[in-house]
């Protein structure tokens, strides 16, 4: 029930008509009914509940949208990594394990400490942030990664995260199919970036680099971990003159890509080939992988 106050109107000296709750104009020496303060306060204590549960359904939306926008990306370059890794004899999971952390691996491996939880809610919350900062910050961090190269800065490039000296290595010891790589003149450095950000374009230097690493021990004796310390480090296998800060970053690494290869590998449809004991890794990771890891095994 409403609690109003009338108001007395002026009966001379009367400008223009007055409008009263309800619709009706109230002439001069009627009296205009308005809310109290008890009715207004309940209407606004109304508003603010609706705006909150308005601001509460969007933010899940977009948490929502944000889940699906690294599955896209992936599933988009699906037929890159595959001709990609059969032009260059390297299994295809192991192509997209890598090129997934060089996309967010680091991204990934942060949120998962900072928002632990196997649960529904904590996986759409990290997937979705995930998502969007793939969107938003990490293309900024790219493109002005794009700006120092073109300045002449050695930095890694685009999707598979490809230094400029190293894009030059693969060019010198494998084709790199589609490439658009001038190797002389003015256009040797921009067209070297124009490649390694173009996502399916970078995707063949990845598996090409793989190659490259492949071929450092003989052939077939490589395996995943193999291949990823040498995309990560450019180190294949322990010595008594390899850094030991190389190689325990090169063993992260290694570790952040037996952790997350389940998942790309369910989002791709494909089956993750390990020869380590991957749920391991993973519930050292607070992942929530350990029932695909362990179905594969």
């Amino acid at each position: 029930m409403k609690h109003q106050i009338a108001i007395p109107l002026p009966s001379s000296s009367w400008a223009g008509p007055y409008w009263h709750e309800g619709g009706i104009f109230a002439s001069p020496g009627q009296y205009l009914a308005v809310p109290s303060k008890a009715d207004f306060l309940d209407s606004a204590f109304l508003r603010a509940i609706s705006l909150a549960a308005s601001s509460v359904l969007m933010c899940l939306a977009l948490l929502l949208v944000g889940t699906a926008i690294v599955p896209a990306y992936l599933t988009m370059l699906k037929p890159a990594i595959t001709e990609s890794a059969l032009r260059h004899q390297i299994p295809e999971e192991w192509v997209a394990a890598i090129l997934y952390n060089e996309m967010l691996g680091m991204e990934d491996y942060i949120l998962g400490k900072a928002l632990p939880g196997d649960d529904w809610p904590s996986l759409m919350l990290r997937r979705g942030l995930l998502g969007w900062h793939f969107l938003t910050l990490k293309q900024a961090q790219l493109q002005a990664k794009n700006v120092l190269a073109l300045l002449g800065a050695n930095t890694t490039l685009g999707p598979a995260s490809i230094r400029v000296s190293v894009g030059r290595e693969i060019q010198n010891d494998v084709h790199v199919h589609g490439s658009r790589y001038t190797p002389w003149g003015l256009g040797e450095r921009l067209t070297l970036i124009l490649d390694l950000n173009t996502p399916w374009t970078a995707v063949e230097y990845l598996a090409g680099n793989l190659a490259r690493g492949r071929d450092q021990l003989g052939g077939d004796g490589a395996d995943w971990q193999d291949l990823a310390r040498w995309q990560n480090t450019g180190i294949m296998r322990h010595s008594p003159q390899v850094n030991p800060r190389d190689w325990e970053k090169g063993s992260s690494y290694v570790s952040r890509v037996g952790a997350f290869g389940p998942e790309v590998m369910l989002t791709l449809g494909w089956r993750w080939r390990d020869t380590r004991d991957s749920a391991v890794t993973a519930q050292e990771h607070r992942l929530s992988w350990q029932r695909v890891i362990t179905a594969a095994n």
